[in-house]
């Protein structure tokens, strides 16, 4: 990454006058952090020099994609495996520039997409009353996460609450209209009609 690239991120355009000396200062600190042949600098240039199982965001991505290739059951450890490596937000205790902000929201975005994953295959294995709680503190802080909700709807329906599910949907439809000004997707509102007239392809296949 080039040194420009660098302070760009770190800094944004709050450049310091003294910006390239302070690089220097946090690459020296981070070479005492990672070991000093982690951190390469060469014409104009810093390189991380690292094995990628050794990155937890490589690591993470690695174990989501072998998920993908795997049975449910197998694929549910896996991702068990690759959620456990997260510790709170991501590059929470970086400076909030808006390079920064667009990579962490980047990293969020594929937990939240592996935290969805997981969920699906939950319900798929039977296990609906053991995510209700987790997905309903999802929903609440994610209101507008439409494939959470339906995941929600989905649980509460397979352990006989249907009622519950079908106002779930509803506080969604207007969430999203207040909020958004849109109605609910296709998936969602087909989602509410399978549960209306108890689908039987709503339980689960194991």
């Amino acid at each position: 990454v080039t040194v420009d690239e660098i302070l760009a991120a770190v800094w944004g355009d709050r450049l310091p006058t003294n910006a390239r000396h302070g690089l220097h200062a946090l690459a020296s600190t981070l070479r005492s952090a990672l070991g000093p042949d982690l951190v390469e600098s060469r014409r104009g240039t810093y390189r991380l020099v690292v094995d990628p199982a050794r990155v937890d965001a490589i690591r993470f991505r690695q174990l989501v994609k072998e998920a993908d290739r795997e049975r449910p059951a197998e694929a549910l450890q896996t991702l068990g495996r690759a959620l456990a490596l997260w510790r709170g937000q991501p590059l929470a205790g970086a400076p909030q520039t808006f390079a920064i902000q667009a990579v962490a929201a980047g990293l969020e975005e594929q937990r939240m997409v592996a935290l969805e994953r997981r969920f699906e295959l939950e319900l798929e294995l039977g296990r609906s009353g053991d995510v209700i709680g987790e997905l309903t503190e999802l929903v609440r802080a994610y209101p507008v996460r439409e494939r959470l909700r339906g995941q929600l709807m989905t649980a509460l329906y397979q352990s006989g609450r249907q009622a519950e599910a079908l106002g779930l949907y509803r506080e969604g439809r207007a969430i999203l209209a207040d909020e958004l000004g849109i109605e609910p997707s296709r998936e969602l509102k087909e989602l509410e009609q399978a549960i209306l007239r108890q689908d039987a392809a709503l339980m689960p296949r194991a």
